[in-house]
């Protein structure tokens, strides 16, 4: 992630967007978390989408990931800064190979990163190995090729080009996913604080 990647990550407005809207959506399509949930943020930037997962969702403890170290270093402090939070785990890790063990978790939740990774399969597919059964992906995602294209100004790299909704449905399925419900943004999208999407996935035993 490039600085202009990380300004718009760490922009009130984005958090804004999130907490109004992004998170809620969520929590509207595919419910609450049960309790004791633990939950994987993939590619979880500043950090501001691990608290809302926690007062939103309702996760025990969240695990956070992302490449950049600038970012999970800005995550570790937010975590550490929130007393009130359960707990939180920030480290640096590759959401296309991820250390965790098998169905280690209850649910993962993306805020709008699978979109930025040329490996994006095997994203999903990594994501659905650490579910339990039963397990749920929270996601917001940018399915648009005009917003995608853009997005090489954030990260300062290639973006995949195979990224669209019907693709992303499509990888879901094969994987073992059943698609719990999908909102499409609208307006919100065109403001660009929020993906085009957002939608709930359940995993199934393959």
């Amino acid at each position: 992630m490039n600085r202009l990647g990380r300004a718009v990550l760490n922009s009130p407005a984005r958090a804004s967007a999130q907490r109004r809207y992004v998170v809620p959506a969520m929590r509207r399509i595919g419910g609450p978390l049960e309790p004791g949930s633990r939950v994987l943020e993939i590619g979880c930037g500043r950090g501001a989408g691990s608290a809302l997962i926690v007062d939103v969702l309702g996760a025990a403890s969240v695990d956070a990931v992302d490449i950049d170290p600038v970012m999970v270093r800005i995550a570790t402090r937010r975590a550490a800064g929130r007393r009130d939070l359960p707990p939180v785990a920030v480290a640096i890790g590759d959401m296309a190979r991820l250390v965790a063990g098998t169905g280690s978790y209850d649910a993962v939740v993306d805020m709008g990163a699978i979109h930025l990774e040329l490996r994006w399969r095997d994203v999903l597919a990594e994501v659905h190995r650490v579910l339990r059964p039963g397990g749920r992906l929270y996601f917001e995602e940018i399915v648009h090729p005009r917003r995608q294209a853009l997005s090489w100004l954030a990260t300062g790299r290639p973006v995949p080009r195979d990224f669209d909704l019907a693709a992303v449905e499509g990888e879901l399925d094969a994987l073992g996913f059943v698609l719990v419900g999908l909102e499409r943004a609208g307006w919100r999208a065109r403001s660009g604080l929020v993906g085009d999407v957002i939608g709930v996935a359940e995993a199934r035993p393959r």
